[in-house]
């Protein structure tokens, strides 16, 4: 009689452990937005740091409060939803300790008209750390006003075109990437290409770095009074020649002699540039900046060994 029962109670626990399962499956298939993720877990890093929290895995009472948590769970999950639906969320997770980026999506000028067309997505950057730092927000909040700064030249010149030219064509597309994303650094590239008979592209690199919780330029990556400007400069030039005796097709402004103000001298101190996935620095241009239109926006990989003793030790940011 009593292994019977036994039996029976083993049983029961066996039929609620698959059910236990099929909850747990169906949990975590729901979608959780990507904010909610962020949120969660800023929450979670402060209430380690207040109270000490530790997360004890025990099986039971992990079983014995699972319904309660889904439920929980699926009520934050709504609300989180609802209360970000003007916004498309595009998160990178950094699944490191220290700061978390993502991007926040705002379609903040739209135009579909017969003669006139825009798409403008302007993105917002957000980051936080376990200490809640005041610094990064302002870091942050400094690389948002500059992308606002920079994509409302251009909102502002369609609102003029359109009030102007009446029936003339143009068009307007504002869009992102993220194109750096790694323990160490977060880079986001803004693009702009307006177009009025022909195309032009023009592009802005924004830089988070995760070590500092600062924003990155050109100059941070280098010796303070090192002529980085100078050794890139060559072998860019150095590069370019090489491209256009290589292929015929390429060319690039260096000796032209009818317009020699095209000529490319010497990269700005803000140069555009990212570090790619190899760790290498590219120096980037826009559209018509270096040379003919059609060779689009070029790129140059510096070599590190080009600016290795002018780098700044403080960084680790390039190999």
């Amino acid at each position: 009689m009593k292994d019977r029962e036994e039996k029976k109670n083993e049983a029961g626990e066996c039929r609620m452990e698959l059910y236990m399962q099929k909850l747990k499956k169906q949990y975590q298939a729901i979608p959780v937005p990507e904010e909610g993720i962020f949120r969660m877990e800023q929450a979670i890093r402060a209430m380690k740091k207040q109270n000490g929290y530790k997360i004890q895995r025990q099986r039971r009472s992990f079983w014995k409060g699972a319904g309660m948590t889904a439920a929980a769970a699926a009520v934050c999950i709504t609300v989180l939803a609802n209360s970000s639906a003007s916004v498309s969320m595009a998160m990178e997770k950094i699944p490191v300790l220290g700061v978390i980026v993502k991007t926040v999506t705002f379609r903040d000028f739209q135009v579909d008209e017969e003669h006139y067309q825009a798409d403008v997505n302007v993105p917002q950057m957000s980051a936080g750390d376990e200490n809640g730092s005041q610094e990064l927000q302002d870091n942050v909040a400094k690389i948002n006003a500059n992308i606002q700064s920079y994509t409302d030249q251009f909102v502002e010149e369609f609102k003029q075109s359109m009030e102007e030219n009446g029936e003339g064509y143009e068009g307007l597309n504002i869009s992102y990437d993220v194109v750096t994303d790694n323990d160490k650094l977060y880079s986001i590239k803004v693009s702009a290409l307006q177009t009025a008979g022909d195309a032009v592209e023009t592009n802005r690199y924004y830089h988070l770095d995760k070590t500092t919780g600062t924003e990155l330029t050109l100059s941070n990556l280098f010796r303070s009074g090192s002529d980085y400007t100078t050794a890139i400069s060559d072998e860019i030039r150095k590069q370019m020649k090489e491209q256009m005796e290589e292929d015929d097709s390429n060319r690039y402004f260096l000796d032209e002699e009818d317009f020699p103000e095209w000529n490319f001298r010497q990269i700005r101190e803000n140069q555009n540039f990212y570090i790619n996935s190899d760790g290498k620095l590219v120096i980037a241009f826009d559209e018509a900046e270096v040379a003919p239109a059609s060779m689009g926006c070029p790129e140059f990989v510096i070599p590190t060994e080009v600016i290795q003793d002018m780098l700044n030790p403080g960084l680790s940011l390039i190999r």
